[in-house]
């Protein structure tokens, strides 16, 4: 029986995913649900329910706190099963991002780096948090380490754009930098 229940889960874990990539959220978090009531420690369910309440975000803003809460909630429930869970760790970063959590946001992006010091997303948002708060040399940082990983990389792997927005917002922050700090052409 507990096999059989196991199974309806993860079926209705994979059926959550297929909704989601639908962009059906409401079906997609329904599924989620019922999976994660058979099988609370399912990380990568509790990840994607959150995942589903910050994009629900974009489409009902009315509801923005509402959801922000029940996002961080399934995040949190993820870490709470798996703390070295990457994803939800740099989730949980972009979801407190979105609200202008930014202490919060550094808090997540790093502990998602410290679990894979190759995540260049999670490298690139703690630019972007860091320059939001002004801290221009741990931004400046970030964006370097994000453009050392992304360089090599076959442009299957990354989008180029990506690659050109991480140039971009380094020549942003370097731009930023008080002119006492500048020699010539180049900011340190």
């Amino acid at each position: 029986v507990r096999d059989a229940q196991m199974k309806a889960a993860q079926d209705n874990y994979l059926i959550g995913n297929t909704f989601f990539e639908q962009g059906d959220i409401s079906q997609a978090i329904l599924h989620y649900r019922t999976a994660l009531a058979t099988n609370p420690k399912h990380s990568d369910c509790w990840t994607n329910l959150g995942n589903a309440f910050s994009s629900a975000m974009h489409y009902h803003p009315d509801h923005r706190d509402t959801l922000y809460s029940e996002g961080a909630k399934a995040y949190q429930a993820a870490l709470d099963a798996n703390p070295k869970h990457v994803e939800a760790n740099f989730n949980m970063g972009v979801l407190h991002h979105t609200m202008d959590d930014i202490p919060k946001a550094i808090v997540s992006y790093e502990r998602a780096i410290q679990l894979d010091p190759k995540h260049y997303d999670a490298l690139s948002n703690l630019g972007s948090a860091r320059h939001k708060q002004q801290d221009l040399d741990g931004a400046i940082h970030a964006y370097q380490a994000a453009i050392e990983l992304v360089t090599p990389m076959n442009p299957v792997q990354v989008e180029q754009t990506q690659v050109s927005m991480l140039y971009y917002l380094l020549g942003a922050a370097l731009s930023a930098l008080p002119s006492h700090r500048c020699k010539g052409a180049s900011c340190a």
